[in-house]
């Protein structure tokens, strides 16, 4: 209950989204619901405590858009949830742009803090490209079971759950109760080769 979590999106309405959803699983699931804010807590879809929080200047959870003010906020655990979008990334400067905004999540994140990014790269030069160069594990989890030539795409960073799948699974829908074969081959005409690889395949 003293963790400090801040959610950065793209669109300040991507992340008051999250932590909307976030406090409604508290408010309906039973094993939640002790962390319910009090009365004389914060307890709105942009900022709320936990029940059990002890009284501090930064809320429990905390949504700001990318281009917000972060700068003086401190958190434990920064998600950064599609933080890159095709109006934040459609050319070089908007991306170094983007690129020089996430590195401020350097200077807000408390010690031994973590940083989670969540998100489908936009563009071929994305700049989840170059997160494991500043030290992060990348885990990739595509659309459809790649197949035993497409593997080689992904290097280390396909999740193992989904590379343990390739043998005997290959070309077959990762979670077909979200997307089922019929689902992504309309989706792979709909956005052409290249995109259903940059969109779905996360290649």
């Amino acid at each position: 209950p003293t963790k400090n979590i801040l959610v950065v999106s793209a669109s300040k309405q991507r992340a008051d989204d999250f932590s909307t959803f976030t406090l409604r699983l508290i408010q309906e699931m039973e094993c939640l619901r002790h962390l319910t804010p009090r009365e004389n807590q914060r307890n709105s879809k942009i900022a709320f405590d936990v029940g059990p929080a002890p009284a501090s200047h930064a809320p429990s959870v905390t949504s700001k858009g990318i281009t917000s003010q972060i700068t003086g906020s401190r958190a434990d655990l920064i998600v950064a949830d599609d933080v890159e979008s095709l109006n934040n990334s459609a050319t070089q400067t908007m991306r170094d742009k983007l690129g020089e905004q996430i590195k401020e999540f350097d200077a807000v994140l408390k010690p031994d803090g973590h940083i989670i990014y969540l998100g489908t790269p936009q563009t071929e030069m994305s700049i989840y490209a170059n997160l494991p160069e500043r030290g992060y594990d990348v885990r990739i989890w595509p659309g459809r079971v790649p197949t035993k030539k497409q593997v080689g795409a992904y290097g280390d960073r396909l999740a193992p759950v989904i590379a343990d799948r390739v043998e005997d699974d290959e070309g077959n829908p990762t979670d077909p109760d979200r997307f089922n074969d019929f689902d992504l081959i309309e989706r792979e005409a709909s956005y052409g080769k290249n995109g259903f690889a940059l969109q779905f395949m996360l290649d």
